[in-house]
């Protein structure tokens, strides 16, 4: 529990500290149309990061659907502070054509966005809404899309944005990438998204081994999300055996990260892993998050099917802490095992010595279908190294085949304990 406290303070402090930042510098560059963020956009891809400038919108902008060459490089991020002046940028149209060179994790693919590449201490963008679209379906390794940023970097901030732009993100060729990301807000994010509310769908349909789609962030590596809403669906389709793909309300992963005081409220669809906040958290805390939408699992032949109305599973040391779930989790189709559960489809720390369920409720109707176990309950489908306490669950719980339900659990491993908790 100390390093969830000191985790929430460090991003109070931090979410203090970028309210007022722009407000400390003189500012550096004035943009009121269309042609002054196109001249800013090519300073920025020449060469000029804008470290410790500050730039502002004076007016709202319509980029009138041309074909938008994202803000920064692979190789020179936006560095700087953009403040949208709480103005609009509309007409943002993104497609495979324009998709740029981004390096992921220490692997380059395509990627695409307002803006390509945000990196830096003081890197920030703040105060803007986004209207438009994109669809891109470029050849890469790696592919990532978002409505504010396809890659948002260490030590970066998204501040008070709204996005409303259609994130839809496909591949082309028959070659099986690694990673794809798709974000309403920021495609891969190891910075902090806070304030922020995406109401545009966001779609991942990319051939490649790890799919992830998030209302907020396709995934959230370190850093955090705070403060946030996702109003708009969120699906991975493009169904493949030999592909995980992690759909989330707010982030498709989350690790090594916080999570906190967010909401889904839209639907959330996969056919491996699905869940109303993230499908998966790893050594990450999720706090005073709900969901109110419907989380559905397609499953397919042969393979292994996970849902939960906070996050599908639960890894590593994580903690669901203040859950809430209003949302019906449903786990369809033929996979031959699912785990279905109102706060989480399966737990598991891994090499730590427990995962934290603490005083989260359930009111949302559990169901699961598998051909051979289908592991659902009110809180968790499946328990193990987990310490659930003083949770409780009230919706309905039903399975196909119905051998392993229950009101908290569908199973519970005797490494698991459940204590002042009720159904």
């Amino acid at each position: 529990m100390t390093k969830i406290r000191s985790i929430m303070l460090l991003l109070a402090a931090l979410a203090i500290s970028v309210a007022m930042p722009l407000r400390a510098y003189a500012v550096d560059l004035t943009i009121s149309d269309a042609d002054g963020l196109r001249s800013f956009r090519d300073s920025v891809n020449s060469g000029n990061d804008f470290a410790g400038k500050t730039i502002i919108l004076s007016a709202d902008i319509d980029l009138a659907d041309e074909d938008w060459v994202p803000i920064g490089t692979d190789g020179t991020p936006f560095a700087g502070k953009f403040n949208g002046g709480n103005h609009t940028i509309s007409g943002l149209r993104i497609t495979t054509e324009v998709m740029r060179d981004l390096t992921v994790s220490d692997m380059r693919g395509k990627g695409g966005g307002l803006f390509l590449n945000v990196e830096g201490e003081n890197a920030q963008i703040a105060n803007l809404t986004v209207k438009g679209s994109i669809d891109g379906a470029p050849s890469g390794n790696v592919l990532a899309a978002g409505g504010i940023a396809a890659r948002l970097g260490p030590g970066a901030v998204i501040y008070r944005c709204l996005n409303k732009a259609t994130v839809t993100l496909g591949s082309t060729g028959t070659e099986l990438g690694p990673y794809a990301y798709a974000g309403g807000v920021a495609g891969y994010s190891e910075g902090h998204v806070i304030y922020c509310v995406n109401e545009g769908a966001v779609t991942a349909r990319a051939k490649a081994v790890f799919v992830m789609a998030g209302g907020i962030a396709g995934s959230q590596h370190g850093g955090g999300i705070l403060f946030s809403d996702n109003d708009a669906p969120v699906a991975v389709q493009e169904e493949g055996n030999d592909r995980r793909a992690y759909a989330g309300g707010i982030a498709g992963s989350v690790e090594s990260s916080s999570v906190s005081c967010v909401r889904n409220q839209q639907a959330v669809s996969s056919y491996t892993l699905a869940g109303g906040i993230t499908a998966f958290a790893m050594d990450s805390v999720l706090r005073d998050a709900v969901n109110t939408a419907p989380v559905n699992c397609d499953g397919q032949d042969g393979s292994d099917a996970t849902a939960g109305g906070i996050t599908a599973q639960l890894y590593n040391g994580s903690a669901a802490v203040n859950c809430y779930n209003t949302g019906e989790v449903q786990i369809s189709g033929s996979s031959y095992y699912s785990y279905a559960g109102g706060i989480a489809g399966w737990s598991n720390a891994g090499f730590y010595s427990s995962n934290k369920i603490y005083n989260c409720t359930n009111t949302g109707a559990i169901s699961g279908s598998a051909s051979s176990s289908a592991r659902t309950g009110g809180i968790a489908g499946e328990l193990d190294k987990t310490e659930l306490y003083s949770s409780v669950s009230s919706g309905s719980v039903s399975a196909v085949p119905s051998s392993e339900i229950g009101g908290i659990a569908g199973y519970a491993n005797p490494r698991a304990v459940v204590r002042d908790s009720a159904y």
